[in-house]
Formats: C-alpha cells, sequence, structure tokens
C-alpha cells in the first residue's frame, strides 16, 4: 500500500518548485512585471478567473461522464493525502503551488522560451509540461494542459505575474477545500482518512 504524504514532504516539495523558478528567473533575462493594472485590479480579475474556471471544472465533473469519472477518481486519489488537513493547511498548499508553479512554468519557462520561440509554442510547451509534471492518469493531464494553457495565454497577454499566480492559488485552495472539506458536492463519499500505511 502507498505511504500518505506528509504535510512537511508537500511543503518542501513545492519550496523546490518555488526555489527552482526563483532562480531560473533570478539567472535568465527574462523580463516579468508583477502586476499590470493595479494590485486590486490584477487580484480582483485573478479571484473572479479561478471561480470561473471552478464553476466550469465543478460543471464538468458533474456532467461530463466518463472523462470526469477519471478525473474525479484522481482527485480522490490525490485528496487522500491531504484527507486530515485544516484549512490553514489547504490554503499553505495551495498558496505555495499558485507562487512557485507560476514562478517556474510562466514566468521563467513560458517568460525564457519566448524570446526564442514563436508565442504559441512559447506558451504550448510550459503547458505541456505543467501536465506531465501533474501526470496520474490522461485524463488528468489532459485537464492540468488546459489549466496551463489557459494560466499561460492569460499571461501572455497580461504580463501580469500576480495575475496568474493568485488565480492558481485561489483555485487550488477552491479545488482542495471542496475535495476534502465537502466531497458531497460533487456526488462523492467522505475522504477516508486513514487509507495509507503512516
Amino acid at each position: 500500500m502507498e505511504r500518505k504524504l506528509r504535510f512537511g514532504e508537500v511543503v518542501v516539495s513545492q519550496l523546490a518548485i518555488l526555489l527552482v523558478g526563483a532562480l531560473a528567473l533570478g539567472f535568465g533575462e527574462i523580463h516579468w512585471q508583477l502586476w499590470v493594472f493595479s494590485p486590486l485590479v490584477d487580484s480582483l480579475l485573478a479571484v473572479l478567473a479561478a471561480l470561473f474556471t471552478y464553476g466550469l471544472i465543478y460543471l464538468m465533473y458533474r456532467h461530463a461522464g466518463r472523462f470526469a469519472a477519471s478525473l474525479l477518481a484522481d482527485m480522490q486519489k490525490i485528496t487522500l493525502h491531504f484527507a486530515d488537513y485544516s484549512w490553514a493547511k489547504i490554503a499553505c498548499v495551495a498558496l505555495l503551488a499558485g507562487v512557485g508553479e507560476e514562478l517556474l512554468f510562466r514566468l521563467a519557462l513560458q517568460g525564457g522560451l519566448t524570446g526564442y520561440l514563436s508565442v504559441p509554442l512559447a506558451i504550448v510547451i510550459p503547458a505541456l509540461v505543467f501536465g506531465l509534471l501533474h501526470f496520474l492518469s490522461w485524463a488528468y493531464f489532459i485537464a492540468a494542459t488546459l489549466m496551463g494553457l489557459a494560466f499561460g495565454i492569460v499571461y501572455h497577454y497580461t504580463q501580469s505575474a500576480m495575475l496568474v499566480i493568485i488565480w492558481h492559488a485561489v483555485y487550488d485552495l477552491i479545488a482542495l477545500g471542496v475535495m476534502i472539506k465537502y466531497p458531497q458536492w460533487l456526488g462523492l463519499p467522505p475522504p477516508v482518512k486513514n487509507a495509507f500505511l503512516s
């Protein structure tokens, strides 16, 4: 039987992603900016994008047949690792994922590729890598790649680091929070807290 990931292991893995992204930005000649409109406007747009994205995903979970069933099965496997997490721990994981993964995939990788490749390729390649690093099944790979494309397209057109970081973090907070705390909203049973060997 698989071993449950400890909170510290999850935090260290997300911090490692953040460090790689920060180092790539620090050593590369990549132009980026924190905000494009203003902190308030970018934050509001990010929260609205996260709510809209989760709304689409929620509708898909409820009505998309076998593809949705495969995604839900994958999400249940993931959330077993987080079943006993408090809202504070869920928020910590969501925040670290939003910051680290967007620093790495959008700012560093997409930003770095933009100077060497066409814009579509500079968006698609990081989205595919993002999907591969989230690979649990083909359905999850497709969903993660599509999310990566959405983040990449919005980042390309806005150039706002915080917009995609906040969007990603808020989306993860909602997605993890619902799967862990309110799985019945998706028609799922509550997660089993002792599903792994300790």
